[in-house]
C-alpha cells in the first residue's frame, strides 16, 4: 500500500491508496485517545 498517488488524470485510481490509509489513520486515533482516557 502506497501512500501517495499520480492522481485520477494518470490513469491512478487515488482511492484505492487513500482510503485504507484514511481508515487506517482514524483507527489509530480512536485507539490512542480510547487508551489514554
Amino acid at each position: 500500500m502506497k501512500a501517495t498517488s499520480n492522481g485520477s488524470w494518470q490513469a491512478d485510481n487515488s482511492l484505492d491508496c487513500a482510503l485504507p490509509l484514511a481508515i487506517v489513520h482514524i483507527c489509530l486515533v480512536i485507539a490512542i485517545t480510547r487508551s489514554l482516557a
